[in-house]
């Protein structure tokens, strides 16, 4: 973690993924692979703190790597099954879960043709807990909480809440808003608090390409390699196009794996427990 002049706090260690699937589950891949440890978190079986794999469908090959976690070849070819099928050349995917079993970040949080639900919530908890089958010698699943901070619907204090977070070690994904009804996700790691000034902003990964981008919001600047958005809360006012308003946050912790000598003491002291209860049984049986 690094501290700037008391207001400033960004995490470090965070990956930076490129857009596949959704801007939502590619920055829910994100959160994954800030956490990924294989002795504690063993969310993923790879090294999920780089970009691999995402073929775009210009060669006709399905993803691997960690672009296979966010958006697996099932859940981006899936559209053209549908009729009439819909444009599934750039990753835009959709998950139906009588036709099969979520096997991707984009399943999980229910992507579907670019738009996320009410899974983007509760989705990555959802793949935590999920051990992938394809893997069988490697046990992805990690208990996890995924929890909600609201704008739009409640009106809470995300800027206190998020900042809670942060100081927490714990980058949250970050849902927006701009005029017309657009929205997108990134996902967020640091916050620069300038109290009483309305001048607030909080530190970006986001999933389209760095650099200049038209749909990058007025007031985002660059320092010393973070890419810094101004902290806008939803109030159903834009002051242009791409003025990204945050409508809500989803925070995820996980839960550590215990260590093989803590399990070897629990499954110690379960057979104790289930000895003693055999004893008093069997003394119980002949009075």
């Amino acid at each position: 973690m690094d501290y700037g002049q008391g207001s400033e706090v960004v995490l470090d260690g965070m990956p930076t993924y490129y857009w596949w699937g959704g801007c939502t589950p590619t920055s829910g891949g994100m959160i994954i692979g800030y956490w990924n440890d294989p002795a504690l978190y063993p969310l993923y079986n790879g090294d999920a703190t780089v970009w691999s794999g995402a073929s775009y469908n210009s060669d006709g090959t399905a993803p691997t790597g960690t672009a296979a976690m966010v958006a697996s070849w099932d859940h981006v070819r899936e559209g053209e099954l549908h009729d009439p099928p819909y444009d599934t050349s750039h990753g835009c995917g959709k998950y139906t879960p009588s036709e099969r079993d979520a096997n991707c970040i984009a399943d999980f949080m229910g992507t579907e043709n670019g738009n996320t639900g009410a899974g983007g919530i509760y989705g990555l908890e959802e793949f935590a807990a999920w051990d992938n089958p394809d893997t069988p010698d490697f046990n992805e699943s990690v208990d996890a909480t995924c929890t909600g901070s609201y704008y739009r619907w409640i009106s809470m204090d995300v800027w206190s809440d998020f900042k809670a977070e942060i100081d927490a070690g714990r980058p949250a994904v970050m849902m927006l808003s701009r005029s017309g009804g657009g929205g997108h996700s990134v996902a967020a790691y640091g916050y620069l608090d300038n109290s009483g000034t309305d001048n607030d902003f909080f530190a970006v990964k986001d999933t389209w390409p760095s650099g200049a981008n038209s749909k990058d919001p007025p007031g985002r600047y660059f320092d010393d390699g973070v890419e810094w958005w101004p902290w806008k809360p939803y109030d159903g006012t834009y002051d242009s196009t791409y003025d990204w308003r945050v409508d809500f946050m989803v925070t995820f912790y996980a839960e550590p794996v215990p260590e093989p000598t803590t399990m070897a003491l629990l499954g110690i002291g379960v057979a104790v427990i289930g000895f003693r209860i055999r004893r008093h049984r069997k003394g119980h049986s002949r009075e």
